[in-house]
């Protein structure tokens, strides 16, 4: 069976980028964005910039924290629900490979529903 998803993803890279962090997440008119990080990151201060640069703008933010390397299926799963009790309508994620991918996957299991393993391959 064929089960279509949608999976709108845009990475942006470069110097500078959190002081355009509101312009950029504006565009998408969020009520709520959830950010998604690893403690390394927050460690060094990186999600309190981005607190306040949204902030400025009053786009309310929540943070999950705690992306593991290589996240399973039920991080993202329990990622993904917490997005939704919280009204998250946007999901950013700041940091390497596994935030990228665990925010990725949250987004498309809150927008498609299901469970981030329904979404695996063989």
């Amino acid at each position: 069976m064929i089960r279509p998803f949608r999976v709108p993803t845009r990475v942006v890279m470069a110097p500078g980028c959190i002081a355009r962090l509101p312009e950029i997440v504006a565009g998408y008119a969020p009520r709520r964005v959830l950010l998604v990080t690893d403690p390394g990151v927050e460690e060094a201060g990186w999600s309190e910039l981005v607190w306040r640069a949204l902030a400025e703008r009053q786009i309310e933010a929540i943070t999950f924290d705690s992306v593991e390397p290589n996240p399973r299926a039920s991080t993202v799963d329990n990622l993904a629900a917490w997005g939704r009790e919280e009204g998250a309508t946007l999901v950013l994620g700041v940091g390497g490979g596994s935030v990228l991918d665990a925010a990725k996957a949250a987004a498309m299991v809150m927008a498609n529903g299901g469970s981030a393993a329904d979404y695996e391959g063989p």
